[in-house]
């Protein structure tokens, strides 16, 4: 019971075999792939929306829609404290334990090009 190809017959043992090798393959490389990939995407996604976050804050800051606000500061590693955002002139201060001054220029120059890369 030969399976007929264009050049040479192959026997049902070679299809199942065949079958099984892809199988595997799906299964053990690329399902594992595709995973890592979605979550790699996912971490990227929360780092667009976290910057969108500041860049909209800081917007709002500037426009002079809110003397202030709270939101939270990331020091390194996804590591956040909450912090207080107050515009002042030219600067942006966050209030923490310490304070930062950035100029809100800065800032917005820093999101923009951090979400560049991201794109």
């Amino acid at each position: 019971d030969a399976i007929m190809n264009k050049d040479n017959a192959v026997s049902p043992k070679e299809v199942e075999k065949a079958i099984r090798d892809y199988e595997t393959f799906i299964n053990e490389k690329l399902k594992v792939d595709l995973f890592n990939t979605l979550q790699a995407r996912d971490k990227i996604y929360e780092e667009i929306a976290q910057y969108l976050e500041l860049k909209n804050k800081i917007l709002m800051i500037q426009k002079r829609e809110a003397p202030s606000l709270k939101t939270m500061l990331n020091l390194g590693s996804d590591f956040y404290v909450q912090a207080k955002m107050y515009n002042d002139a030219s600067y942006l201060i966050f209030v923490v334990q310490m304070s930062r001054k950035s100029s809100s220029m800065w800032v917005l120059d820093f999101t923009s090009n951090s979400l560049s890369q991201k794109h």
